[in-house]
């Protein structure tokens, strides 16, 4: 299960980086690899901070 602190997070991060709103910065994290690998706790992707996941999901979104 997703923290939903550590989504909205990553989420106000990818809209940050990207300069796009919040809705944008929604659909590119949810059709990215890594929204899928955060649900796997043995990825250990949940301890990584925001920015990173979100530095992640940009460059792995199919978005």
């Amino acid at each position: 299960m997703k923290d939903t602190a550590l989504v909205r997070m990553t989420i106000n991060e990818i809209a940050k980086q990207k300069n796009v709103s919040l809705d944008m910065a929604f659909d590119l994290f949810y059709n990215s690899k890594i929204c899928e690998m955060l649900s796997d706790r043995e990825t250990g992707l949940f301890t990584y901070a925001p920015q990173d996941l979100a530095k992640m999901a940009i460059t792995n979104a199919i978005f």
